[in-house]
């Protein structure tokens, strides 16, 4: 693991691109959570400016991003416990430290090739910044509770949705913006709920910051996806149902946080007749 050693990453002269490129490739969760929040920084400020330079090789993502070591990835029928606090917080540590790597492979897989404008780039360099303070946040809670990120086994599905679409900004999109970070909405009044009767304040403060600020990337997700749809001449809604249905297997099953996904600009008629089987 990382421990107190400094991070250091030099962004003279270096394209974002380059700078995201590095993240993926950068194996440690904290390291990469680190280089994160410095780049983002330097985005906002103008010190990075390039979204790409002659010399980056823009089509050499590697097909799946560095990951720690330390940390067991379970097996695909592995279930994992979540019935204490510390087990949870692992789980959504893993997660937010895999969501880091995804904004950063919508960054450098899909945005040069598709000629996004530097709103898009905005958008996912703040949530790439905000994932990656998600992830601090309960990995220093975890060592409250006497554990660390790595203590549990963690699944691999993420990454598994990121392969399954990486030829395709839209099913991206639809399937790792759309489908699982909206569920990821859906997950928080459980989670309060398990928190507040532990009386744990410090965490549910952090919780309720990073569910507003989760609200907004789904939001992200949804404006995009409707801004290539626009380009290709799709109709958003019909298109998102179509590759759900190419790339999800089964079908989306209740309870769905609907108050959140409505401030995300998800209304129920994007996600309902995603609950029935469609003979396609």
């Amino acid at each position: 693991m990382a421990g107190n050693a400094e991070v250091i990453i030099n962004i003279a002269g270096r394209s974002l691109f380059s700078c995201g490129l590095e993240v993926l490739n950068t194996s440690c969760a904290e390291y990469k959570a680190v280089k994160s929040r410095i780049i983002a920084a330097a985005w906002k400020d103008g010190t990075i400016s390039a979204i790409s330079l002659p010399t980056d090789k823009v089509g050499e993502v590697p097909d799946a991003p560095a990951r720690p070591e330390y940390v067991k990835i379970a097996g695909k029928n592995d279930k994992m416990k979540q019935g204490n606090r510390k087990a949870f917080a692992h789980s959504v540590a893993h997660a937010e430290s895999y969501a880091i790597d995804l904004m950063w492979d919508m960054v450098c897989r899909f945005g040069p090739g598709n000629e996004m404008p530097k709103e898009f780039y905005d958008d996912f360099v703040r949530i790439a910044d905000e994932e990656a303070q998600h992830y601090s946040s309960w990995a220093n809670r975890l060592k409250d509770y006497g554990s660390f990120y790595g203590d549990l086994p963690g699944h691999d599905g993420l990454w598994d949705s990121a392969r399954e679409t990486s030829s395709d900004m839209l099913s991206r999109l639809a399937l790792v913006h759309l489908v699982h970070e909206a569920r990821g909405l859906d997950t928080y009044p459980m989670a309060v709920a398990r928190f507040t009767k532990s009386n744990d304040e410090i965490t549910l403060t952090f919780m309720e910051k990073n569910h507003a600020e989760e609200v907004t990337h789904v939001a992200a997700g949804i404006r995009w996806f409707k801004h290539l749809c626009e380009k290709e001449n799709k109709e958003p809604i019909p298109t998102f149902h179509k590759l759900v249905r190419m790339h999800y297997l089964g079908v989306l099953k209740p309870p769905f946080n609907t108050p959140a996904r409505d401030r995300a600009n998800m209304g129920e008629e994007w996600y309902m007749p995603l609950t029935k089987e469609v003979n396609i």
